[in-house]
């Protein structure tokens, strides 16, 4: 299905921000480059966003503006993993323990930096979908893989077909055809800014 966009005049009316806001934003990485997307029209070429990403990140941006620069805003909504390592007894304050005992042991279980923190927050969210050696299995891929795609938006996609489960990194948008079932789609750069956030509290 084709994500619903909206364009840079209807977005500026929308959110009352301004050009000049928008493309601060955008040399920050506050707002990713992908998301400008340009479209021929009637009057030449113009601009396009998703929309409901746009919305949701225009106004986490307006709440946080008057309180972090823009240095530290690029930061917070960055893909790129933030520096922090968490002892096991600091970490069952928002992850449950029997998360920590099924998946604990992949990340070495004393102390865990912030992609093992990201990956077992994924399973657990995940195990309401998957069975524990489906979410291990997605452990290890992503364990192996996802550096490589870290700097980049993306995205998390498992599969499965004849009781195989495969999982893929893929960068959006992108339109996923397989002949297979879609077990879960997960945008990774969400996931990465909500558990920042969910950090920031601790």
């Amino acid at each position: 299905m084709e994500q619903e966009v909206i364009s840079k005049k209807e977005l500026l009316d929308e959110t009352g921000i301004s050009y000049g806001q928008l493309y601060r934003w955008k040399r920050k990485n506050i707002i990713p480059e992908e998301w400008f997307i340009k479209k021929s029209s009637y009057t030449g070429q113009e601009t396009f966003f998703p929309k409901e990403k746009i919305l949701e990140r225009v106004e986490a941006i307006k709440g946080m503006k008057d309180e972090y620069s823009l240095d530290e805003l690029s930061a917070f909504f960055s893909p790129k993993p933030a520096e922090v390592t968490m002892k096991e007894d600091l970490l069952v304050k928002f992850l449950k323990p029997q998360t920590l005992r099924a998946f604990g042991d992949l990340f070495g279980g004393e102390s865990y930096d912030f992609h093992s923190i990201l990956f077992l927050s994924l399973a657990e969210d995940l195990r309401v979908k998957l069975n524990d050696d489906q979410c291990r299995e997605m452990l290890g891929f992503l364990a192996g893989r996802y550096r490589e795609t870290e700097h980049k938006t993306s995205e998390l996609v498992g599969f499965q077909k004849n009781g195989v489960t495969i999982w893929v990194i893929i960068s959006p948008p992108s339109e996923v055809i397989a002949e297979a079932e879609m077990l879960v789609r997960i945008n990774l750069e969400d996931k990465v800014n909500q558990l920042k956030k969910r950090l920031s509290t601790i």
